[in-house]
């Protein structure tokens, strides 16, 4: 089961409906059908595992990221944890985590990438949460961005907040749905975008990473009025220059893990010793 293969497997639609999560991972017993034969899902997730371990085993040239797990992979390693802290009753993921790390899946209606994701996140947050079609997308991703705010404590979701996620979303009814101009706050991740990426890096799936506040010794609290946030914070260094590490007609690549981009990526970010990026000559991933 090569890279090429499991290609064409998450090419398949249902990887990415997004309401077909909680079917996955809230059964007890779960198949994954294959035309007229079937396998458990703890085959499927096993048979992931092992094909992407041997991709990372390959030489340099086919080497995948690990500590990415992006692109396609992303949405069915999410799943195995999912499904293993449910069967454990382990504590549920935050939804924010979820949201970020299931981006690829996706929902008609903006308001369902929150919605459809209630049955299977953080019990506090899914009880604080109401179900609201009748309000514009843009205002339950609001309350839902205070919420995490105020019980995780982080605003990490602000390194989502890239201006080419600020495209469009769904709205409106199933009878007459609208695809309009995302109108959030500039602190606001679309969570119906396509472009949805955290600019921040490459991200893998960990639930302790923190990119602000990362020390956890600075007390903040965030104020949040109308489209405005205000919070705290402390002067420790400035940033010189900011460029873009490759043509952004290229971007895209980001997300494919067999491109040659993504691979000169992952070999400047696991780097030990500051090399030179490949379109812009600048050694500024670890300088800022």
């Amino acid at each position: 089961m090569g890279w090429d293969a499991i290609r064409r497997l998450l090419g398949c639609e249902w990887f990415h409906r997004r309401w077909v999560i909680q079917e996955s991972v809230l059964p007890k017993t779960a198949i994954f059908l294959c035309g007229s034969d079937s396998i458990s899902m703890g085959d499927v997730f096993r048979g992931f595992d092992m094909a992407v371990n041997s991709l990372l085993a390959r030489p340099r040239p086919m080497k995948k990221l690990k500590r990415g797990n992006t692109g396609e992979v992303r949405p069915v390693r999410v799943l195995r944890e999912l499904r293993q802290a449910l069967e454990t009753n382990q504590n549920q993921f935050g939804l924010f985590w979820l949201m970020e790390h299931l981006r690829f899946t996706r929902a008609t209606f903006a308001h369902d990438q929150i919605y459809s994701l209630l049955g299977v996140c953080n019990r506090q947050e899914a009880a604080a949460t109401s179900v609201r079609y009748d309000l514009e997308p843009e205002e339950p991703y609001k309350r839902s961005a205070i919420l995490h705010a105020n019980i995780h404590g982080n605003l990490d979701f602000l390194g989502l907040c890239a201006p080419e996620q600020r495209d469009t979303l769904c709205s409106g009814s199933p009878g007459a749905p609208v695809l309009r101009t995302f109108a959030g706050p500039t602190w606001l991740p679309n969570w119906h975008s396509p472009k949805l990426r955290r600019c921040l890096g490459l991200s893998h799936i960990d639930h302790e990473e923190s990119f602000f506040n990362a020390s956890e010794a600075v007390p903040f609290s965030p104020t949040f009025e109308g489209e405005q946030l205000t919070v705290s914070g402390a002067m420790i260094d400035k940033i010189s220059s900011i460029a873009d590490f490759c043509p952004r007609d290229r971007a895209l690549e980001f997300s494919d893990a067999n491109s040659d981009l993504y691979q000169q990526y992952l070999d400047c970010w696991m780097s030990p010793n500051l090399i030179q990026m490949p379109s812009i000559g600048l050694k500024a991933l670890y300088e800022l």
